[in-house]
């Protein structure tokens, strides 16, 4: 009989806002899509996602939100607080963003100063919680009880390897660290 020890309560909120035209978002968990809307131009929509979602064994895992749409403009944002997992905080400024390629990017990486590719770097690494770029913001967590997330950690992966770092999530939400838990919103 399976268990179902992975499956655990997820939630954020966020808003979209774009003044010229339709986009849409996808939320992706583990490479499962558990969300997806398409938006009207000129409207800050509020998101809310409230579900339990199961993950079925302790290992790497991923959250992505995928934000598209057809029309670049300077005036559209995704504002985003964090994802709360079992109760424990993936904070904002934890995630990897990875913005479509605009004209305004390809012609600072192709034509641009150092000093301007250095604040197009800045950009992209350092977002905050506002994004203002379509493309993919992505969380990479460890899940599992203490024993399973160090083993994880340890290992010897490629990820390990060029250094890219995992916030642990624990199955039982005592064993994380205090400033890492969270209280339900409603």
């Amino acid at each position: 009989m399976r268990s179902n020890r992975y499956t655990m309560p997820i939630w954020t909120n966020f808003s979209v806002f774009h003044d010229s035209s339709e986009h849409t978002v996808d939320v992706y968990v583990d490479g499962k899509n558990i969300y997806n809307k398409f938006f009207s131009p000129g409207i800050k929509h509020s998101v809310k996602i409230d579900e339990v979602f199961d993950f079925q064994s302790s290992d790497h895992k991923e959250i992505m939100i995928h934000w598209q749409g057809n029309h670049e403009t300077q005036n559209k944002y995704l504002l985003l607080d964090k994802w709360v997992i079992n109760n424990q905080q993936l904070s904002a400024y934890k995630c990897m963003y990875l913005p479509d390629e605009n004209e305004y990017i390809r012609n600072i990486k192709q034509n641009g100063t150092p000093e301007e590719k250095q604040i197009l770097r800045r950009q992209i690494l350092f977002s905050g919680n506002r994004f203002g770029w379509f493309g993919k913001i992505i969380w990479n967590f460890v899940l599992g009880n203490t024993l399973e997330v160090k083993k994880t950690l340890l290992a010897n992966t490629p990820k390990q390897l060029i250094g890219e770092k995992h916030h642990p999530i624990f199955i039982d939400e005592e064993e994380a660290k205090l400033f890492d838990r969270v209280k339900k919103k409603y």
